[in-house]
């Protein structure tokens, strides 16, 4: 009789945030879409921080292999909709912002209403508020109608008084090349 593959035991086997150890998660899940599939469920079931370290996992894999969020993605987007824990949110928004893109995305309307949302949010963190704006470009690159609420959007944030050094930055660049 062979031998079964144990289950990696992700919730206890990620003790800390390092680096190393989210790359042993990575090595844990490999290419496997079961495992990759469990990370996801794990990573909306679970309590802080344990929560963002394994979102850290999917994002890290989704570096090395995309593919492997497709099939989860719009059940991801529902899920961040109402996420409160920045580092999941941010760890999936990476994802779609850097490594699968919009084009994978069918309907891309929550996701066009939650990063609007989280933009306009001062709450916020920057990283959420970052990869929301990457996204709404990238909506804004398929569906050109968008730009000119992105762009005041943009506007509206800098107008603030409550930007941050990073904000503003992040703001002069998009709409710098939305004027393109």
């Amino acid at each position: 009789m062979g031998k079964t593959k144990k289950e990696p035991d992700f919730i206890n086997g990620l003790g800390d945030s390092s680096r190393a150890t989210m790359d042993l998660g990575v090595l844990a899940v490999d290419n496997d879409p079961g495992l990759f599939r469990k990370v996801i469920e794990l990573s909306f079931t679970q309590s802080p921080p344990i929560n963002m370290r394994l979102a850290r996992v999917a994002q890290l894999c989704c570096e090395q292999h995309p593919e492997l969020i497709l099939p989860h993605l719009n059940e991801v987007i529902e899920k961040i909709s109402v996420s409160k824990t920045d580092g999941v949110k941010r760890s999936y928004l990476k994802i779609i912002n850097d490594y699968t893109g919009i084009s994978c995305i069918e309907d891309p309307g929550l996701l066009l209403q939650i990063c609007f949302d989280w933009l306009m949010s001062p709450s916020e963190a920057i990283a959420v508020r970052y990869h929301s704006m990457g996204i709404l470009y990238q909506i804004c690159q398929q569906i050109p109608e968008i730009k000119p609420e992105l762009l005041s959007v943009i506007e509206f944030i800098l107008e603030s008084d409550q930007i941050s050094p990073g904000m503003r930055s992040i703001c002069l660049k998009t709409r710098k090349r939305l004027m393109k």
